[in-house]
């Protein structure tokens, strides 16, 4: 409540904002040149999985295919485009072949438990999955969307198709 401890409070606090301003423009220049490498921001799809140790240092897009989790993802975007299935058909079908989602988040179970692990395909992950430009070899940063340095899953047009169906079917 002093003279000398407001001016001691303030400069603390002016050297904290100082501190977060600079660490938040480090963070958005590595995720721009992330992107701009075309390698994969935030968590890792379903279908894919990180480099390990013993991969390739010059390997390009930091990701590897999981073919089973790949194939499954293919036959989604086919199923969807041909417009016999809904999206709650999908999960039920993920689900049935013992696809499991990349949630880790904690959740309360039946009994009120925290629980974390991978979950049951609903039709909130399967439109993610199908709304997903990393699956047609795109990396999305913002607005914009940039090549990937990864395997792409599906084709450019496949995913087009998928997104004109999605939005007439989005009522």
């Amino acid at each position: 409540s002093t003279p000398h401890g407001k001016f001691t409070m303030q400069t603390l606090g002016s050297v904290a904002e100082l501190y977060s301003g600079l660490l938040s423009t480090h963070v958005k220049k590595g995720t721009s040149e992330r992107a701009r490498k075309g390698l994969h921001l935030g968590g890792i799809p379903f279908g894919f999985e990180p480099c390990g140790a013993e991969c390739d240092p010059q390997h390009l897009g930091g990701v590897h295919t999981i073919e089973k989790e790949a194939e499954a993802v293919r036959e989604l975007f086919h199923r969807y485009t041909a417009g016999t299935t809904t999206l709650s058909q999908l999960a039920s079908w993920l689900n049935a072949l013992g696809a499991r989602t990349r949630n880790m988040h904690k959740l309360r179970d039946s009994e009120g438990s925290p629980r974390a692990g991978p979950r049951l395909f609903t039709v909130s992950s399967v439109r993610g999955i199908l709304h997903n430009p990393f699956y047609a070899g795109k990396v999305k940063h913002g607005a914009d969307l940039l090549p990937g340095a990864h395997q792409s899953l599906i084709s450019w047009e496949l995913f087009q198709a998928v997104q004109l169906t999605l939005q007439r079917n989005s009522g």
